[in-house]
Parts: C-alpha cells; structure tokens; sequence
C-alpha cells in the first residue's frame, strides 16, 4: 500500500477504539491532530492543498456552527453550575473546558469528513481501499465481539470485547464503550459491505452473504443494541416507503422480526416509557442509580425542563452533565459519573439552545442532500450510505464519535468521482461530435 493507503489504515482501525484512552484523549483523536498539524505546516511552509468546492462549502458552514457553539460556551459562564462529586476538581469537566475539549473533538471530526473525502475523490484507488479497509476490520472487530462474548459467558473470561450489565446480562461490545455504540457500528459496516457489493460491485455474493451479513448481524444481536435495530430497521423501512420497492418489504419484515426478537428492543422502549411516566417518583428512591438516575433514562425527562430554561442559548455544549442537577430543574442525578444526555442529538437541544440546535441537524444531514441531489443520480446504497451519520447521530451516536464521519467521507469520496467521471464522458462525447463536423 502508498502512504495514503497505510494512513488509511490507522485511521480507520483506530476510529471504533473508544475505551482506550490517555488523560480523555483517545488513540483516534491523537492521529488527527498529528495529520491535521502536519498538514497546517505544509501550508503554511507553501505546499497547496485546495479543497473542492462542495467540501469548500461543508466546511464553511461547519466552521459557522464551531463559532456560534464557542461563542455560546462563553454566554454559558453566566450560569450557576452544580457539577457531580466526581467531576469537581477535574479541569477538563469544568466549564469553559468542557465546551472546547467537545468542540476541538468536533473540529477533529469535520476536518476528518473533507480531508478523507477530497482524498478519495481525487483516487477512486483509494476509495476502493477504503470502503474494502472498512468493511474487513468490521468484520473483524466483529469477531472479537463474538469471541469475546463466548468467553465470557462460557469460560466467565473477560477479554474486554464483552461485558455484564448490573443485571447480568452478557452484551457485545469489541472496544466500544458499551453494546448499544458497537451495534451502530455494525449497522455500518453492513451498509458498507452492501455498498461493496452493488456499487463498486469488488466483492463477492459468497463474501456478503456468507460472512460479512452473518458475521455482523450475529455481533449486533450479541450486543443487545436497541439503537442498532432502530437504525437498520429504520433505514430499511426509509429506503423501501420512498423508493417504494415493494419486494424489499418481505426481507425487511424479517430483518426487523429477527431484531426485535433477539434485541431487548420492545423492553428497552416500554421501559424508557414506564421511567418517563413515573420520574419524578422513581428518581426519588434511584437518584444514585446510573441506569435511571442518569444517561438516557433520565435525559427525556431532564432535556424538556433545560430547554424551557434556556430555549435560545442553551446551557453551553458539554455542560448538560453540569446544570442537570440544577434545582431549577429539581432531578438529582447521581454522584458518580458525569452524566451525558445519550439521546442522540437531541441531546444538544438544551445545550445549543433550539436555533442553534436545527443548524447542527442540517448540517449532519448535509452529506446526504449532496449525494442525493447529484447529477445524474447515484445510486440507492450510495444515498443510503451518506444518511448513515443522521440516522447514527440522530439516534445515539455522540458527534465526536470519528466512524460515522469516515462512512461520509466514503460516500461523499464517490460523489467527486461519480461527477469527475461524468465530466469526462462529456468532454469525450463533445470531442467526439466536433469530429466528426
């Protein structure tokens, strides 16, 4: 492989890396900030590197939400904050800290979507090596998963790719924080693994259907992910209404059978629901409980009061776990984690304020409307892929999670090449017929 190829490699081996971590920083994050500092020297030591300008535009308009979000970071420092025991005295979960280390994460992130992505435009070589990179080390963090789950269950042996919850029950996780995250994953590696097989048709119908699809369904099973199962389903049921292809539905009934089944999916739900209905009531005895007392659980009830608090400025990106014990907001949350909303983005409504909030889903959503309004028209699995990170982040996915901005990149990669093509039958067929006068 080149030197792209191998940094391509890294990056995309060490972007499902979540538990692995130095003073908050993860593998991930420390290899951008040596590309992105290597590739500011060289700009400014005169090399040139002009962007697209689809991707010129992108990171206009990402540059426009990363001041606005800075700028109501600071407003925030006007409010009073109550941060949980274990926060206090931490300088990174302390604001105005908390803010930026978020907002350099997403800084990271929107500079990884339009470097990889004007890289792969420019190679479609590289394209090819990146969709095949992403698909192969799913699969094999999917087989950790598995593995790691059998040990645990069977041997009680803990390879980390597994874990138990408080209620003993064994989920799948590879190097993910917990299950729900690496079932995500796995969702897009699928749809990578598709987009192989039917767009850039460079793999096999044995190598799908026998191992990649099997492989990945089996380690989203294992982890128990409701928001996996969401996204496939709901990703399925998208496609299938607006496109209305009829003889999808059958394969997509038995997907989402199979799913709800074998993911506490419904449980998940009607929990979240029960919690809801009796908060107040249930807090008041689990307040020190972090699977009701915080994370999701907590933040359906928690988010509408901050919003209703602070509709228009927010309460600063990355405070949430900082002002929800608010009494204002009168919900005490537990002591000992600093508590993340986990509602996809949603959670940023409190954060952002609700007009800076739209601004944040347009953007996320902005991959996708370009892929979809492409001259001519790309294929379906193409627009599938870039509205994966909608429906990821939109779901649960944090967006300073690195994976759901390289699965763009790739779709955004095939877009520049797709239009690059195109121009070039055109200027072929136009030399042509002058010939021919």
């Amino acid at each position: 492989m080149s030197s792209r190829g191998w940094l391509i490699f890294v990056v995309w081996i060490l972007a499902p890396v979540i538990v692995a971590k130095v003073a908050d920083i993860k593998a991930i994050e420390a290899v951008l900030m040596l590309l992105f500092g290597w590739c500011g020297l060289d700009v400014v030591t005169g090399g040139e590197f002009k962007l697209e300008r689809p991707l010129a535009i992108l990171l206009a308009q990402w540059a426009v939400f990363l001041a606005a979000a800075s700028l109501l970071a600071v407003i925030s420092l006007r409010l009073e904050f109550h941060p949980p025991t274990v926060a206090k005295g931490n300088l990174l979960h302390s604001p105005p800290f908390t803010s930026a280390a978020i907002l350099m994460e997403t800084l990271l992130c929107v500079g990884a979507l339009v470097f990889f992505a004007q890289m792969m435009g420019r190679d479609a070589r590289l394209l090819r090596l990146a969709a095949r990179l992403y698909v192969w080390i799913g699969v094999l963090y999917a087989t950790y998963a598995i593995i790691s789950w059998t040990a645990l269950v069977f041997s009680h042996a803990d390879l980390i790719g597994a874990y138990l919850t408080d209620s003993g029950v064994a989920r799948a996780r590879a190097l993910f924080a917990e299950g729900g995250e690496f079932g995500l994953y796995a969702v897009s590696v699928i749809l990578m693994g598709a987009f192989r097989r039917y767009v850039l048709k460079d793999m096999s119908r044995a190598a799908f259907w026998a191992v990649v699809v099997p492989v990945l369904l089996l380690s989203m099973i294992l982890s128990k992910s409701k928001a996996g199962a969401l996204c496939l389903i709901g990703i399925f049921a998208w496609r299938s209404v607006v496109r209305m292809r009829i003889r999808y539905l059958p394969l997509m009934a038995a997907v989402a059978l199979l799913l709800v089944w074998t993911t506490p999916i419904v449980a998940g739900l009607e929990g979240y629901w029960i919690i809801y209905q009796h908060f107040d009531e249930v807090v008041a005895t689990h307040a020190q409980d972090p699977s009701i007392g915080s994370g999701r659980a907590a933040a359906v009830s928690v988010m509408p009061k901050l919003v209703k608090l602070h509709p228009f400025l927010g309460v600063g990106i990355g405070n949430y776990g900082l002002v929800r014990n608010d009494p204002e907001v009168g919900i005490p949350g537990s002591d000992e984690i600093l508590d993340r909303a986990g509602i996809g983005l949603l959670s940023y409504t409190g954060e952002l304020g609700l007009p800076l909030f739209a601004y944040l889903v347009w953007l996320v959503a902005r991959p996708w409307r370009i892929v979809r309004k492409a001259k001519p028209r790309l294929p379906e699995l193409a627009i599938v892929l870039a509205a994966f990170q909608l429906f990821a982040q939109g779901i649960e996915v944090q967006i300073t999670f690195v994976y759901p901005w390289l699965v763009s990149a790739i779709a955004l990669g095939y877009f520049l090449c797709e239009r690059d093509a195109a121009v070039r039958r055109c200027r072929t067929c136009a030399s042509i017929q002058l010939g021919t006068i």
